[in-house]
């Protein structure tokens, strides 16, 4: 009866251990930035995520072991039953995903089978009996290490490219995450050592010595910038110029955190383009409270147009868009529900539509028109951005209407 119940108290070890190699990496990605002004450091330097997360997420592996002890049968017991039941729950969900817990479960049997062989020859504490364990488990770590290694940098890539999220917590999000992923692939890669390795790197002395790798390597990420000309900054830059009264929907500052809006006062648009994108009203029909109004959008003189997008507020029951079908509002920050069609591209002839109302009141139709076609002043402005910055520029024609 004792033997379960190692087994059981093995395998509660071993998932505490993993949990803390996942939570102790981010709660120190969380630590860092209290004392750090830059945030995913990682993103231009990748080696720094895996010397600041790598021997904490050992030590949160290694901790259970050194603080409460167990056998090595138990522990490894408890480990396979961990895994073995992870393959169960993957197989009885009809989930694919459980080929990586039943390779280490088979994997852990023959390593545990040969070293066993080995152990008859040579001392119990002999580092053959590790050699012995380790082998026939090299195809298992060899995959785990691929596989994780390229989950590691294809998540630093896309979170360097998203960048950090709104503030005050979406500051920690980056860093968090990629810790908390270092620390799962750790757990996976070394947990099935752990029973066998933890008899020699259970000790003070070894935690000691992971500690101070990492905070030497915090030390070093502090001091590293986290963009490069290889893993750039995305930077948006908008030239706006208000052809009518400004009220669209969906202005593109609301997309993106950070921000930052400059107004200026010039005429220089005009030496580049003859006419603006306007809205006309070419006919208004009305019958018993319902109104149609047919209208023309001349995208004017603009040559490179990107799309064009109209957000319409009000009493709109019906357009000439999608099928006469329309589809469902869209809110943003509070606002009145709004109608969104966007056109793609430049059109050799003005686009020509109607939009249906079912009361008085008036529609509003705001008119956004993204060009690529920069002007000299935002070209110049353009260049100052350093080498580190991918950045993406255009111009943009906001105009509203009431109908």
């Amino acid at each position: 009866m004792e033997m379960p119940l190692g087994h059981g108290y093995g395998m509660v070890l071993h998932t505490f251990g993993v949990i803390l190699a996942i939570f102790i990496p981010a709660l120190a990605a969380a630590l860092r930035l209290l004392f750090t002004k830059n945030a995913m450091n990682w993103f231009a330097h990748p080696y720094l995520a895996f010397l600041m997360f790598v021997p904490t997420s050992l030590i949160g592996l290694l901790l259970p072991r050194l603080t409460w002890g167990l056998s090595e049968q138990a522990h490894f017991w408890g480990a396979f039953g961990l895994y073995s039941l992870i393959t169960m729950v993957y197989t009885l969900a009809g989930l694919s995903g459980g080929f990586l817990t039943f390779f280490i479960s088979m994997s852990m049997l023959l390593g545990r089978f040969v070293s066993r062989i080995i152990r008859k020859q040579w001392s119990q504490q002999s580092p053959r009996s590790l050699v012995a364990y380790v082998l026939p488990m090299t195809p298992c770590l060899l995959y785990g290490l691929y596989y994780g290694g390229f989950l590691i940098q294809f998540l630093i890539e896309k979170m360097g490219m998203m960048g950090s999220l709104p503030k005050p917590y979406g500051y920690f999000v980056p860093d968090v995450i990629v810790g908390a992923v270092v620390g799962l692939v750790v757990g996976w890669c070394f947990g099935p050592l752990s029973p066998v390795a933890s008899r020699w790197l259970s000790k003070t002395s070894i935690i000691h010595g992971f500690l101070q790798i990492t905070v030497v390597a915090l030390a070093i990420s502090s001091q590293l910038f986290p963009y490069s000309t290889g893993a750039p900054k995305r930077v948006v830059l908008q030239h706006t110029f208000v052809t009518g009264l400004l009220l669209a929907l969906y202005p593109v500052p609301f997309l993106f955190s950070g921000s930052l809006k400059f107004q200026a006062q010039t005429e220089e648009i005009k030496k580049y383009y003859q006419h603006f994108p306007q809205l006309a009203v070419q006919e208004i029909w009305d019958n018993n409270g319902q109104r149609r109004v047919h209208l023309k959008l001349a995208l004017g003189s603009l040559s490179e147009i990107w799309t064009s997008v109209l957000n319409i507020t009000g009493p709109l029951s019906n357009w000439s868009f999608a099928d006469n079908m329309l589809p469902a509002p869209q809110t943003v920050s509070g606002g009145p529900p709004s109608y969104i069609c966007r056109l793609s591209g430049k059109s050799d002839v003005d686009w020509s539509f109607w939009l249906e109302a079912n009361s008085s009141e008036s529609l509003r139709v705001d008119v956004a028109v993204l060009d690529q076609y920069l002007v000299d002043s935002t070209k110049k402005l353009k260049s100052l951005f350093p080498s580190w910055a991918d950045l993406t520029a255009f111009t943009t024609f906001f105009s509203t209407y009431h109908l």
